[in-house]
């Protein structure tokens, strides 16, 4: 089989298995498996591929086609154009929360200290690490296996930070200039709708925020005066319909003043922020 014929019948695969991105999608999987990248696919369309190729890539695409993960089949995904080790029950980093590291990092200088809380991958403090080389990044996580994946993926991307293992701030001992949080935020009415591929295999703790989605956010913003430095800032990501509630909560804490709403690159709200009064 050649390389155009492997696109096009890999790209056909992922089409009807739902893929919305067949071709970068198939590019990234001949990469990881073969090594073969974009620039031989145009340039050598007519090359033979070797049969354990086409069999390793075939058997990538079943799985994929049975509703696993591509992040978790090939092991890594990429965030802020770095990479990240993925692990179910790990959250994969979705695209949408690079927005949320672009955000925060506008407020972010070289000396400022960080928490990155519900850090899951790690993929929020140690962007945030390695894009602004700021000097004290702390990553928490109630979870084991989130902390050694963050771990891992600190050492992959050649950065020094804290991690610390915390229900939300139990165990923090610190004051931070900016806390960054992507908490569970899903409801539990919501919870029962997802995608057979979120649910049999990112965990459950790591998605549902209770009842209406809200409960780790009431949580946090209960407690992150104590934990923030004057004039610190508080960062979450959001559901895209949770901007007027979260923002409800900030407005009824006595010591956080709402600061801005900001959306991701689909229109939608995808983060909110408060300042420590």
């Amino acid at each position: 089989m050649t390389l155009k014929q492997l696109k096009n019948e890999s790209i056909k695969q992922l089409s009807a298995a739902g893929n919305p991105n067949p071709g970068c999608d198939f590019s990234l999987i001949l990469k990881e498996t073969a090594d073969i990248d974009e620039t031989q696919i145009i340039t050598e369309p007519d090359k033979e591929v070797s049969e354990d190729i086409c069999t390793k890539i075939q058997s990538v695409l079943n799985r994929y086609s049975q509703g696993e993960p591509l992040a978790y089949i090939l092991g890594k995904t990429e965030f802020m154009g770095l990479p990240f080790i993925c692990t179910p029950p790990c959250l994969i980093p979705r695209p949408d929360t690079e927005r949320v590291v672009e955000y925060a990092i506008k407020y972010i200088t070289p000396d400022s200290s960080v928490l990155d809380l519900c850090c899951g991958s790690g993929c929020i403090g140690i962007s945030i690490k390695k894009l602004t080389g700021c000097k004290n990044v702390t990553l928490s996580d109630v979870a084991d296996y989130a902390l050694n994946l963050s771990n891992k993926n600190s050492r992959l991307n050649n950065v020094e930070v804290k991690l610390i293992q915390s229900n939300l701030f139990h165990d923090i001992n610190e004051k931070y200039d900016v806390i960054v949080s992507n908490p569970p935020y899903i409801s539990a009415e919501e919870m029962k709708h997802l995608d057979n591929s979120v649910l049999e295999y990112e965990s459950e703790i790591a998605l549902c925020g209770g009842d209406d989605g809200l409960y780790f956010y009431r949580r946090i913003i209960e407690e992150a005066h104590n934990y923030l430095n004057d004039n610190g800032l508080l960062v979450f990501e959001i559901g895209y319909n949770q901007a007027d509630s979260v923002r409800k909560l900030i407005d009824e804490c006595p010591t956080l003043e709402y600061f801005e709403t900001f959306r991701d690159y689909g229109g939608n709200y995808r983060g909110i922020s408060a300042r420590k009064i």
